[in-house]
């Protein structure tokens, strides 16, 4: 009964290092701007799977075996080096990652959007299963009309609006939208006609532009974007500072009248100084 227990009790642990090391790995393989970082990324996966095969291999021949003096240092070390191998593996592709990423670490950034289509608001598919988002570890969304960008980012082309959408089973160009909801994919052509008029997918951006001020001294700005699909969201927390994005299919115009709910409550709780329309 004590070898069953501490047979279970080694699985669990060996559970618990593949999905503390999951994230990681899955976090590096969106960062493809540097192909060292890539190359790195490919062995860390299958250099943790035999591993842990290894020390599963090993774990069950000491726990099995009646008389294993004989054998003790060779099992010791069956279990300890993959361990040892694993782990410098893991510690040196995570220093190695941070260090020629653009931001030199994890970071934990958002922004908000609201999409329209010929005025009728888009909500994006709902999350499924125990994560609770939509695109990846690094670079999701979760039901909640708010970009994420959690983790290291070698390069910050990879976390671009273009990059969000295409995470999340979609597409975003400046002539082109398309991302899966609840109702099925929704598929928008500049040109395509709103109320038999042709009309042109826009996005217009509310930015903080003095975001190292106090509450209440923050002014912001609405202005359009003209290369949308490249963008990069604000480096912030919480919004605001951080971005709203309001992308809209509908009559060509210089402003939009949406606006994310987040800088609505800011502004009725007076945290700006000020609203600029560029």
């Amino acid at each position: 009964m004590k070898r069953l227990i501490l047979f279970l009790l080694v699985l669990v642990m060996l559970s618990t290092f593949v999905n503390s090391h999951e994230k990681d790995s899955s976090e590096v393989d969106i960062n493809k701007g540097e192909d060292s970082s890539s190359t790195l990324k490919d062995y860390t996966s299958p250099i943790i799977f035999i591993s842990i095969l290894f020390i599963t291999i090993f774990t069950i021949i000491a726990l099995f075996t009646q008389n294993h003096q004989n054998h003790k240092l060779g099992l010791f070390l069956g279990i300890v080096i993959p361990i040892v191998i694993a782990s410098v593996f893991v510690v040196y592709t995570t220093v190695y990652t941070n260090a020629i990423s653009e931001t030199k670490g994890p970071v934990h950034w958002h922004a908000d959007f609201e999409i329209y289509n010929c005025g009728e608001f888009v909500d994006l598919i709902k999350p499924k299963g125990l994560s609770n988002r939509i695109g990846t570890p690094l670079f999701h969304e979760h039901n909640d009309n708010r970009i994420h960008v959690e983790g290291v980012v070698v390069n910050k082309k990879d976390v671009d609006m273009h990059s969000f959408f295409e995470v999340i089973g979609g597409e975003l160009t400046n002539e082109k939208f398309g991302a899966p909801t609840d109702n099925g994919y929704v598929e928008i052509n500049n040109g395509d006609l709103c109320n038999n008029v042709q009309v042109k997918w826009q996005a217009f951006l509310f930015k903080v532009t003095n975001p190292e001020a106090e509450k209440g001294d923050w002014i912001y700005t609405q202005q359009k974007l003209y290369n949308f699909e490249d963008y990069v969201l604000s480096p912030y927390s919480y919004i605001p500072p951080g971005d709203c994005l309001i992308l809209e299919f509908g009559d060509e115009k210089e402003k939009t009248e949406h606006l994310c709910e987040t800088y609505e409550i800011a502004i009725r709780k007076n945290e700006f100084k000020s609203g600029v329309v560029q």
